[in-house]
């Protein structure tokens, strides 16, 4: 039997956002590949932490578990009740000693989770003593002849800093404060592993950029641009019964979300051209980061709704229900290079409805990575060109359109070298 276990290292998991997607979805397509090959498999999607919302389902003709681990130290969740002075001393703590954010028994259930798993698929927290923790852990609970990738999608250092908002000062303290942690993680991501997943072709180009160069050989050579997995590569039929127009979108409240152009298509649309009732707005993210701040931006609005679904099946039966079109709108503005790919791609390619995009390199390489062609997208280089096709979509009314999924997604070719990579080295020990 193939068993490939595929975990998550964030110690506690209180919202289903983009990175949780993104090993659902990962977790799937592995399933299906070795299931189409016709071997004897099982895929495990291990939370090393906890789980504070409802635990993935899936489809049921694949052999998926899904395993929680709690292996951090108790005393971690339990900072926030401590007063000031006890959390700084204990955070210090587990930053020089990273081996006390874990706990004994924790340990042995991501030991006993990770046993026989002959490929293990990791994504490890952010913090630089989290993520030493979590490698030692994984480290000492894999088995040793496992094949081990590193999803490495953490932030690059000089994206962190935002030029023309910070003093000067400002920007040279939190390169001091970040640049350790970035280098200590991008060389341990390299010398640990045997392959390092990375967003995109985006986000290989920025690690390499950051890795010291004697090891720059090394991890070229392991380097692995995964873009986003399917999780499900059947379409959605429009299940939407009349009612205004609507424009969704989704994704956490974070700045590169691009909520600044959305917050400018609501008000213009609403005010400048006066279609509260011909259009509406249906926003699907998890009340976290900017939440609050745009919630009070544009929720005067009554045609602006908020919903939160973490179930994958639920929330693609309400993007059939309620969705006309749907908008990625990463922030174009952005003083640093953009190194992501947009999970969210993955799933709006499913629904036969038009996407409005930014003119952007990697979100082009997504749409290239999921479809063969996608007439669904339209791509727009400013907010003059988003407001002009958002009021043309308005004014035809509903439509469909297709996007013509690959028979291998990028994804599925990436995880199939892996995998074949894995039943060889199977073959070659008998």
């Amino acid at each position: 039997m193939v068993k490939v276990s595929v975990v998550y290292g964030h110690p506690e998991v209180r919202v289903a956002g983009g990175s949780y997607s993104h090993v659902v979805n990962l977790a799937t397509s592995i399933a299906q590949v070795l299931k189409e090959k016709g071997v004897d498999y099982e895929v495990d999607l291990v939370f090393a932490g906890r789980v504070f919302v409802e635990k993935p389902k899936f489809d049921s003709s694949l052999n998926i578990k899904v395993i929680e681990a709690d292996m951090y130290n108790p005393l971690y969740y339990n900072l926030k009740n401590l007063n000031a002075t006890i959390q700084r001393l204990t955070r210090g703590l587990f930053s020089y000693f990273p081996p006390l954010v874990l706990s004994r028994d924790g340990v042995r259930r991501l030991r006993e989770a990770l046993k026989l798993s002959s490929l293990i698929i990791s994504r490890p927290p952010a913090t630089t003593s989290l993520s030493l923790a979590y490698w030692l852990a994984l480290r000492l609970s894999s088995p040793r002849d496992a094949i081990l990738v590193d999803e490495n999608f953490n932030e690059n250092l000089w994206g962190l800093i935002e030029l023309g908002v910070d003093a000067f000062p400002s920007k040279i303290k939190a390169i001091a404060a970040q640049a350790s942690q970035v280098w200590l993680t991008r060389i341990l991501s390299c010398l640990l592993h045997d392959f390092v997943f990375t967003i995109s072709e985006g986000g290989a180009e920025v690690i390499l950029e950051e890795v010291p160069w004697p090891l720059k050989k090394l991890c070229k050579g392991k380097m692995i641009a995964l873009y986003p997995p399917l999780y499900s590569k059947t379409k959605y039929p429009s299940s939407k019964e009349g009612g205004p127009f609507t424009f969704c979108t989704s994704g956490s409240f974070y700045p590169h979300q691009g909520w600044k152009e959305l917050a400018k298509l609501i008000y213009a649309m609403n005010e400048a051209f006066d279609m509260h009732d011909k259009i509406k707005f249906k926003i699907f993210g998890a009340p976290i980061n900017l939440y609050r701040f745009f919630k009070n931006l544009v929720g005067a609005f009554s045609n602006v709704e908020f919903d939160y679904i973490t179930v994958k099946e639920e929330l693609y039966k309400a993007y059939a229900r309620e969705c006309d079109a749907f908008l990625a709108l990463y922030d174009p503005f952005r003083a640093y290079k953009f190194y992501g790919a947009p999970a969210k791609l993955a799933d709006y390619v499913l629904f036969n409805k038009p996407i409005i995009i930014w003119n952007n390199e990697e979100y082009l390489k997504t749409l290239e990575a999921l479809t063969k062609k996608c007439d669904c997208a339209i791509v727009v280089n400013n907010f003059e060109e988003l407001l002009e096709v958002a009021l043309k979509l308005v004014k035809a009314g509903p439509g469909e359109c297709e996007c013509e999924l690959r028979e291998r997604t990028r994804s599925e070719e990436a995880i199939e070298e892996i995998i074949e990579s894995v039943l060889s080295r199977r073959r070659k020990l008998g």
